[in-house]
Formats: structure tokens, C-alpha cells, sequence
């Protein structure tokens, strides 16, 4: 009996725990497919990129903000030295080498912070519909930099009036405004166009899909090689200068650099995943390609 009993009671055990067992084994039903796992890691990886995109422009923004920020000091500085050398009769010349280099370098700061506010503007403008999700945030921007504008407005403004007073005096001042302002206005342009630079990265159908790239080469889809669209889609890339950026974030185990690159003046930083570029020489890194492309898995 007791034998019995035994018997029944570790039959009821071992059906328990199949039954238990096949409770907690997904069915192939429940189970995510390869092609479902696929795409919510293109997915995550769409989402880091849109992140580090939206953490760039940031950057972007408060690095230009702090810039102006920066000149607008300067250029107060400027100012009262100009103050004391027209309060001085004997200073002041327009052949004064002390004084036309006072100008000249307070033109340069002026047109350099009108330029950084038109960029602001229109890069504000721009990238509002992408930043959708953050309108809080942008809104902020916005407001800083609306007040930013008129703290340079006003700044100009005096500048202006302190124009007049010399151009009063001797009128020859006023054609050295004029001369340093439309010297420094070009210069702005080129040394902007020199260090704008703009990268990208994705799986290999993203960037496919957006136009970054495209497949070459290769026969029957083997040996085909990775190469930078002729007509890429440059709105998916973001734009930077080149002297403030020191490394791109990552977080990939593979990482593909599709645009060349001199290799010593980079490093890809991580063990086992690759967590972000550092660009170690700026100028070398970019003297080959403005533009930067990584395909990552």
C-alpha cells in the first residue's frame, strides 16, 4: 500500500513539473522570428541615431551661443578702447595703426556674430519638423536665441552710433568701417565653408534606402563593396565644425567606415563594442572627405 501510494504521489510530482515546463516554454506561435529581431534592431538603432543627431544639434547650438556670447565681450572691450583713443585728440586718426586695427578687428566680430545668428535661425528653422518629439526643448533654443539676437542687435546698434560720431569727425573713418566690414564678411564665408563638416551612420539598408549609399561591384552579390551615393542625399547627415567635434558616440560592434579617412588621424574606441569615433587630428580626418559615412551592425 505504502508502495502505492508512493508510486501515485511521484507520478503527480513529474506531471506537475512537465506540466509547469510546457507553461514556461514559448510556444513557436509566441516566439520572435529572425526577420522580427532584425528589424527591432534597426529599429533601436534608427532610434540612437535620431538621439545622437538631436544631441548634436544641441551641442551645435549652445557651442554657436557661447561663441556670440564670447564675441559680444570682446567686441565691448573693442569698444572702449575706440571710447578712450576718441576721447584722446592726438589718437585720434583715421592713419592710426592702433586704431584701424581696433576697427578692423571689431568688424570681424560683428559680422562674425551676424553670420552665427543667421546660421542659428535657419538651422532652428530647419530642424523644428525633426525635432518634433522635443518642442519643449526647441521652444527653449528658440527663446535663447531670440534673446541673443537682440543683446547683438542693440550691440550693433552702438557700434553704429559710435560710427557716426568718428565718420563726424573725420570721414575717412567711415570708409574704414566700411572696407574691414566687407573684408571680414568674405573671410567669414570661407572660413565657415572650411570647417563645416557633416557625417552619417546607419545599417547598410538604412543608408541605402535614404540615398546615402549604394552597392557596387561584386558578381551575383558577392564581393560588392559599400561606396558613397554619387547623388547622396545630403539632408540626412548632420552637419558640424570641424573644431568642436573631438568624437562621435556609437555603442556598435561593427563599424564600417564607408568614406576615407587618413587611419592615424582616428580611432575607434571600445572592446568588444565599439562605443564612439575619436577624431584625434581634425584637419588631417577631414582633409580627404567633408563628408563622413559609417555603415554599423
Amino acid at each position: 500500500m505504502k508502495k502505492l501510494i508512493l508510486a501515485l504521489l511521484t507520478l503527480g510530482i513529474f506531471a506537475c513539473q512537465t506540466e509547469t515546463e510546457n507553461s514556461e516554454t514559448p510556444s513557436d506561435n509566441n516566439s520572435l522570428s529572425n526577420a522580427e529581431l532584425e528589424k527591432l534592431k534597426e529599429e533601436n538603432m534608427d532610434l540612437k541615431h535620431q538621439i545622437m543627431v538631436k544631441d548634436s544639434m544641441y551641442n551645435y547650438y549652445a557651442s554657436y551661443m557661447n561663441e556670440i556670447k564670447y564675441n559680444l565681450a570682446l567686441i565691448q572691450g573693442e569698444q572702449k578702447k575706440i571710447f578712450d583713443m576718441k576721447n584722446n585728440p592726438e589718437g585720434l586718426s583715421a592713419e592710426n595703426p592702433d586704431l584701424i586695427a581696433e576697427i578692423q578687428t571689431l568688424g570681424k566680430l560683428l559680422n562674425d556674430n551676424k553670420s552665427k545668428i543667421a546660421k542659428l535661425q535657419s538651422e532652428i528653422k530647419n530642424n523644428k519638423s525633426t525635432m518634433n518629439n522635443n518642442n519643449a526643448q526647441m521652444s527653449a533654443f528658440e527663446e535663447m536665441i531670440l534673446t541673443l539676437s537682440e543683446e547683438v542687435e542693440a550691440k550693433n546698434m552702438e557700434i553704429f552710433q559710435l560710427q557716426q560720431e568718428l565718420e563726424n569727425i573725420d570721414a575717412a573713418f567711415g570708409e574704414l568701417f566700411d572696407a574691414f566690414q566687407e573684408k571680414s564678411e568674405k573671410l567669414e564665408t570661407v572660413q565657415i565653408a572650411l570647417n563645416t563638416a557633416y557625417f552619417a551612420y546607419g545599417t547598410k539598408s538604412e543608408l541605402v534606402d535614404n540615398k546615402v549609399i549604394t552597392t557596387e561591384g561584386g558578381v551575383l552579390g558577392i564581393g560588392k563593396n559599400n561606396e558613397l551615393a554619387q547623388d547622396f542625399n545630403k539632408d540626412y547627415f548632420t552637419e558640424v565644425n570641424i573644431n568642436d567635434l573631438d568624437e562621435i558616440p556609437l555603442g556598435f560592434k561593427k563599424v564600417e567606415m564607408i568614406t576615407t579617412h587618413p587611419s592615424n588621424s582616428y580611432e575607434l574606441k571600445g572592446d568588444g563594442t565599439i562605443e564612439k569615433l575619436i577624431i584625434k587630428d581634425p584637419k588631417n580626418f577631414w582633409s580627404v572627405s567633408k563628408y563622413l559615412v559609417m555603415v554599423v551592425k
